[in-house]
């Protein structure tokens, strides 16, 4: 397995690649979290305070320990902090992973059949979250359990579910402290290139002249399904110069060699990864996703795979 860990190498996969869909999803999750911070003041975090890292921005679309969302769970306080769900026994929001992206699990929704709509976090005694009691934490298929301990870490500080806290701040308290707030709270705000870039794979930002030429160009000639691919002579003035030359063999399909599986919009990236594989030394994209550690390799982590 070949990890892209800088910033230039992220650059480059973002950009031949784009995000992978489970990604594209936590971005998504991210930055809506994000926005919400910025109008109501109220910063929220899954943060480890031991190893002094903000795993994950919690927002509407976060999930509790009791299985519902944070906007089913009740204000209380001035402080906005969220308490008893409105629509389970629940008596004060915890934080729970949604996606096994979260927990490292980078793998798992590539498996064949695999839904995300039913993978839940599990714990130690092998049962998931929601077959815990959420308030006291005890498991309740009386399996001997005494309390939730994950068992896969966190993808952010690598550190169980249990050593983090729900941290509720406001903009003055967290300048105080010198967190990042405003435009600094936002999904890869310390690399903009790589956040402008994910930006205009997710459609947020308009494409620049020579991108919306190159793109045009590839999605031309992927959907003709010719064989032997230059790229080169066909784009605009701007485009010359640039050393940009794709050359891609693809076989025409010859009877089902795998079976077909949908293929859904967030996952046109994969498909496009699958086509472009011989292109690159047989290596593919199987993952970027971004955490909110502080170090450049969390930004965006990118996973390649040899077929």
């Amino acid at each position: 397995m070949i990890q892209a860990n800088n910033p230039k190498a992220i650059m480059a996969a973002l950009h031949e690649f784009g995000p992978a869909p489970g990604a594209k999803k936590m971005l998504e999750w991210e930055s809506t979290h994000a926005k919400e911070a910025l109008t109501s003041g109220m910063y929220i975090v899954f943060s480890n305070l031991a190893a002094k890292s903000e795993c994950f921005r919690i927002g509407s679309q976060s999930l509790c320990m009791c299985g519902h969302l944070f906007g089913e769970h009740a204000k209380a306080g001035k402080g906005g902090m969220k308490m008893a769900c409105q629509t389970c026994s629940c008596k004060n929001y915890k934080f729970m992973f949604r996606r096994p992206e979260e927990q490292g699990l980078w793998w798992l929704p590539r498996r064949k059949g695999f839904d995300i709509n039913k993978w839940r976090a599990t714990c130690q005694c092998k049962h998931n979250h929601e077959a815990h009691d959420p308030n006291t934490l005890k498991c309740n298929l009386k399996c001997g359990c005494f309390g939730f301990q994950s068992e896969f870490p966190c993808l952010v500080c690598d550190k169980k579910w249990e050593d983090h806290d729900v941290l509720y701040e406001t903009r003055e308290e967290r300048l105080a402290l010198k967190k990042p707030v405003d435009e600094g709270f936002l999904p890869l705000s310390k690399n903009p290139d790589i956040q402008h870039e994910y930006a205009k794979k997710i459609g947020e930002e308009p494409l620049d002249e020579d991108d919306k030429a190159l793109e045009e160009a590839k999605t031309h000639h992927l959907a003709s399904g010719m064989m032997d691919l230059d790229l080169t002579p066909d784009f605009p003035p701007g485009m010359r110069g640039r050393g940009i030359e794709v050359h891609m063999q693809m076989p025409k399909p010859t009877g089902t060699v795998r079976p077909k599986q949908p293929v859904g919009k967030a996952e046109k990236s994969v498909k496009l990864m699958e086509m472009k594989g011989e292109a690159f030394g047989g290596l593919s994209l199987i993952h970027i996703s971004e955490p909110t550690r502080p170090r450049l390799i969390s930004y965006a982590v990118f996973c390649l795979k040899k077929k």
